[in-house]
């Protein structure tokens, strides 16, 4: 299913991608609108979600079950919103450019029935044209109004050649200025061998003031 424009509305209804078997949904523009998303909901099934333009307003949760993905692919897109947002142990695929990638913003206030984010899984990081790499940049992936959970279980892969480590930061806003809620963050690091070239380097300036001490 390729959605490009208008509106996909299943507002009050499930959105699932491979019940039983494989469902794609690739969108670039346009909107949808559901109570729930669910991505390979049966074993049997494997769903993938790819968004690269458009709005998603989820009601209550997304959910990344059994065989589903899920790719944000840059930062195109409006907005992702959904009450409650979960990995599982499943794969979640961000792919950053020049503005990083469109944050998912989970939205459900601690209490409700719906709410937090568990970020679980393997997630996958890769880059796109545009996107850089200075070490120390910042870039803002998800954000939870209440809490982020299991990040115990989180497998972050770099893909492509830029490192990245990833942090919780608190009392944090959408936006990323100072307030409520959490944010998933990643952070560019020097690549292994940079480290190791830093650390070469570091000890050939000691040995020569050393020398030169002497």
């Amino acid at each position: 299913m390729n959605v490009s424009g208008g509106t996909l509305d299943l507002t009050g209804a499930i959105l699932e991608l491979g019940e039983n078997g494989h469902g794609e949904l690739n969108q670039t523009g346009g909107s949808v609108d559901a109570n729930y998303i669910i991505m390979g909901h049966a074993s049997a099934g494997d769903g993938d979600y790819v968004i690269s333009g458009g709005s998603v307003d989820v009601d209550r949760y997304i959910y990344l079950h059994y065989g589903g993905s899920m790719t944000v692919d840059g930062s195109g897109a409006d907005h992702i919103i959904a009450d409650r947002f979960l990995v599982g142990g499943n794969t979640m695929n961000i792919n950053l450019d020049a503005g990083g990638s469109t944050l998912i913003e989970v939205d459900g206030a601690a209490g409700s029935s719906y709410y937090s984010a568990y970020v679980n899984g393997t997630w996958n990081i890769d880059t796109l044209a545009g996107f850089d790499d200075t070490v120390g940049k910042t870039y803002d992936i998800l954000w939870s109004a209440a809490d982020i959970l299991n990040t115990n279980s989180l497998n972050l892969v770099n893909v492509g050649t830029t490192e990245f480590d990833w942090s919780i930061v608190d009392n944090v806003a959408a936006d990323g200025t100072a307030g409520a809620g959490k944010m998933l963050r990643l952070t560019v690091i020097p690549e292994p061998g940079t480290l190791g070239m830093f650390a070469f380097i570091g000890g050939g300036i000691l040995w020569i003031r050393r020398k030169f001490m002497i």
